[in-house]
């Protein structure tokens, strides 16, 4: 083989290997834009998710003010309301008083007064 002749052999070779690591730059590129695209995709989706809330939620106030008899008859209501975190549990002193003078003869009262303290 003449020295031109292995020249261009080799010159071949590195423009073929050239090529491959392209070809390699070009698919790993196409998959980080496509991998991009999902992210941006699935992004969007949770946005859209989150402002297709109903109306009435969005709208409500995040601070509940039970009063005495609520907390009496629906406690349970209002620890799964409170453990939600969605609500802000505001407990006026008219409140705690009012359980207060209940609870010698309401339950209910005394389990309130249990869960506030």
């Amino acid at each position: 083989i003449s020295t031109a002749q292995s020249e261009q052999e080799n010159l071949l070779h590195q423009t073929q290997a050239q090529f491959r690591m392209a070809q390699e730059e070009a698919r790993r590129n196409r998959l980080m834009r496509d991998m991009a695209q999902l992210r941006l995709k699935l992004e969007v989706s949770q946005l859209e998710g989150t402002l297709q809330q109903p109306k009435a939620q969005s709208a409500m106030s995040p601070y509940l003010v039970p009063d005495t008899q609520a907390l009496c008859q629906h406690l349970p209501i209002i620890r799964h309301l409170a453990n939600s975190g969605r609500f802000i549990i505001i407990i006026p002193r008219t409140v705690i008083d009012g359980l207060d003078f209940l609870k010698k003869e309401n339950a209910g009262a005394r389990d309130a007064i249990r869960y506030l303290k």
